[in-house]
């Protein structure tokens, strides 16, 4: 029955991706950003890190003894590899062996300890904020269908989709990756196997695990990166790119409706609080955390990805290759993105303070701001943002190579 169940979910994911991959190509083909939206939500959350769900009409807090028991068994797990994996750092210098291990290996291991770390500090900030995130999607999906309700013209950008499938395709890909890595190299890190149970002697040792041993670790390493992922979605595309989205939708059926009631300004309100709840979720030093991580994760998988040559088995070789062409994405393209509704908001706001119009008017624009999104440093996103952060990228990898 489980085989059953297992196979229906994966002919539906399946499904989701083909329909995603063929909308793409013709964005005609959805009516509005919702469903791609809430699609990659469900999917993204069956792991319960976060309690919030979407119970077919709204998004709520799910009270469910089985819930909260998945949720503290969700970062629990993601707690016991970041300890594994520092504890592999205390022994080794601890107890040093005669073979050191390479440069290449050490930095694979923080390569593994910085998404683990991370994932554990937006989960915990994802339970303590799960209130004001709850509330920014709430907002979000009522902007957008309050758009489509008043005639906006909706339009569904390729990038928005692309992400989705990029996103979609990720969380199959990357627990699948780490599932036949455990089953061919179960003493390759990150497999919870060899840094633990077994008597590797090596990466490339098998430790003499038997088959069911490895089938049992591999899908506990299959659901702990589902996780890893299930946070990435969360936190760059539901809760960074879709209200982006909805705001720049918002901000162009004001742009036509106030060509024929100059006071529909007045509902530039619903983009200042959207914008202040976005920053609010992203506020103190979450959205520095998830920049700051995006420079070490890229840094560290380009460097094992050219400093190894080959010495890696081929799933370990995939999850390094796919989480590197997702973050250059993220970086080259999500980035610079995020900065499209303050430029948006800002020349719209720019055009209106030239118009004729009533002094009232003018001091209400004057309380009007464009929508910036923080970087948790007191700067904005802009359209720079992409370059300066692959820059950053290129000098700390430099370096690692000539080591």
């Amino acid at each position: 029955m489980k085989l059953i169940c297992l196979s229906l979910r994966i002919c539906q994911i399946v499904d989701t991706l083909f329909q995603t991959l063929l909308q793409i190509w013709d964005p005609n083909l959805v009516p509005s950003n919702i469903p791609i939206f809430l699609k990659t939500f469900r999917f993204s959350s069956w792991t319960r890190m976060c309690l919030i769900t979407f119970n077919g009409t709204q998004f709520q807090i799910s009270s469910s003894l089985r819930d909260r028991f998945l949720a503290v068994f969700a970062i629990s797990n993601l707690i016991l590899h970041f300890l594994l994996i520092l504890n592999w750092f205390i022994y080794k210098y601890a107890f040093p062996s005669d073979v050191s291990p390479e440069n290449w290996e050490i930095f694979s291991m923080i390569y593994f300890m910085v998404p683990f770390s991370t994932a554990i500090y937006f989960v915990i900030h994802c339970h303590l904020a799960k209130d004001e995130i709850m509330f920014m999607l709430k907002a979000t999906t009522w902007l957008e269908t309050n758009c489509l309700e008043r005639g906006s013209q909706s339009y569904v950008h390729r990038y928005f989709l692309a992400m989705g499938f990029l996103i979609l395709s990720t969380e199959i890909l990357v627990p699948a990756a780490l599932f036949v890595t455990s089953l061919h190299k179960p003493c390759m890190p990150p497999i919870i196997s060899s840094l633990v149970v077994l008597n590797c002697t090596s990466w490339q040792d098998d430790g003499q695990a038997v088959i069911w041993f490895r089938v049992c670790v591999g899908l506990l390493e299959g659901y702990t990166w589902s996780v890893l992922c299930g946070v990435v979605s969360l936190s760059m595309y539901s809760s960074l790119l879709y209200p982006g989205e909805v705001l720049l939708e918002f901000t162009s059926l004001l742009e036509r409706e106030i060509q024929t009631n100059i006071y529909s300004i007045l509902k530039y309100r619903h983009i200042q609080i959207l914008t202040q709840l976005r920053n609010n979720v992203w506020g103190g030093a979450t959205m520095h955390v998830c920049i700051w991580t995006i420079y070490f994760v890229e840094c560290l998988a380009l460097y094992v990805l050219i400093s190894t040559k080959g010495r890696l088995p081929v799933p370990a070789m995939t999850l390094f290759s796919i989480v590197a062409f997702d973050l250059f994405i993220i970086i080259q393209f999500l980035f610079k993105v995020l900065s499209n509704p303050g430029e948006k908001t800002c020349a719209f706001l720019m055009i209106m303070k030239r118009k004729k119009m009533s002094n009232w008017v003018r001091k209400y624009l004057q309380s009007c701001q464009p929508s910036k999104l923080t970087k948790g440093n007191g700067t904005y996103f802009s359209k720079v943002s992409s370059l300066v952060t692959w820059q950053n990228c290129v000098d700390w990898l430099i370096p690692l190579l000539l080591m």
